[in-house]
C-alpha cells in the first residue's frame, strides 16, 4: 500500500497494522515486535480501533512489546486515523 497520499476512510480502516508500522519511522522495538510476530491481536487499523480500551492490553500479549511500545503504536494509529495519512514517513 502506498502511504504517500491521503486515503479514504475505508482505506484507512483496512490498512494492515504491520504495513502501517513498517512504512513509518518508529522505534526499533516496535518495528521488530510487529515484523517478527505472525499472530498479531489485530490485523487491521479498523480492528485495532474497534477494540476500544482493550486494544493496548491485547497488544501487550506480543513478546517484548511493553507499555511504552504499545503506547507508541497507539499514537501512530490514532494519528493515521485522524489525518488520513502517515505524518512520520521514512
Amino acid at each position: 500500500m502506498d502511504f504517500q497520499y491521503e486515503h479514504t476512510r475505508s482505506d484507512i480502516m483496512e490498512t494492515g497494522i504491520r504495513d502501517l508500522v513498517l512504512a513509518n519511522d518508529v522505534s526499533v522495538r516496535l518495528r521488530n515486535c510487529i515484523a517478527n510476530n505472525d499472530g498479531l491481536p489485530f490485523e487491521t487499523v479498523g480492528a485495532y480501533i474497534r477494540a476500544g480500551n482493550q486494544r493496548i492490553l491485547n497488544m501487550l500479549s506480543i513478546p517484548n512489546l511493553g507499555r511504552k511500545t504499545a503506547l507508541e503504536l497507539d499514537a501512530l494509529v490514532k494519528t493515521y486515523v485522524e489525518f488520513g495519512k502517515v505524518l512520520r514517513e521514512k
